[in-house]
């Protein structure tokens, strides 16, 4: 009788480690159903700017910015949908007047006004602060109520009222903003 090959079975072992990580996609209980939001392109809102981390050097790099009707401006690292499987810490803020910001939240005391960004370099968890202290005038192209920009590393919708949330598909971290009560995941 002859031997099995076992070359299957290497081969299905091999595709298992080799293969790219599970991306987390789900969102947590009360984000809103991103199927409801109308895309947009986002080229539209691209910006390419010199890398000013601290740092840095001087590299170009493209990020996402809009703004809202409400006074808010938010912004991620662009990763084109080519890289869908990028892991990259997207770096989503949004600042200005962020709608619903807990009284235990503490404000930082210096001047801008409130943001919600990672909690720490390279995190990939938020955090909301400050409450409001005068914001510089955006000039971000304007994402109207009802849509959403889509880019491979994050999603972040602009609903009624004065909502505003966004999630890193690749973490499952992010925000939702709104005047009932803004919140961090």
């Amino acid at each position: 009788m002859a031997a099995k090959s076992s070359a299957p079975a290497i081969i299905a072992v091999l595709g298992a480690i080799l293969a790219p990580p599970l991306i987390a996609t789900a969102a947590p209980p009360g984000f809103p159903d991103l199927s409801a939001f109308s895309s947009v392109d986002p080229r539209s809102y691209l910006r390419i700017t010199n890398d000013g981390r601290p740092g840095g050097g001087s590299n170009s790099v493209t990020w996402v910015y809009f703004s809202t009707s409400d006074a808010v401006q938010c912004q991620w690292l662009y990763v084109p949908d080519a890289l869908q499987n990028v892991t990259t810490n997207t770096e989503i803020t949004c600042s200005g007047n962020i709608p619903g910001i807990p009284d235990s939240v503490p404000d930082n005391g210096g001047p801008g006004c409130a943001r919600v960004g990672p909690a720490t370099v390279l995190s990939p968890e938020f955090a909301l602060g400050g409450h409001g202290a005068a914001c510089p005038p955006f000039n971000a192209v304007a994402l109207d109520p009802g849509h959403k920009i889509e880019t491979a590393n994050t999603t972040c919708v602009v609903g009624a009222g004065s909502l505003i949330a966004c999630i890193d598909p690749a973490t499952a971290h992010g925000f939702v903003l709104q005047p009932s009560g803004s919140s961090v995941f």
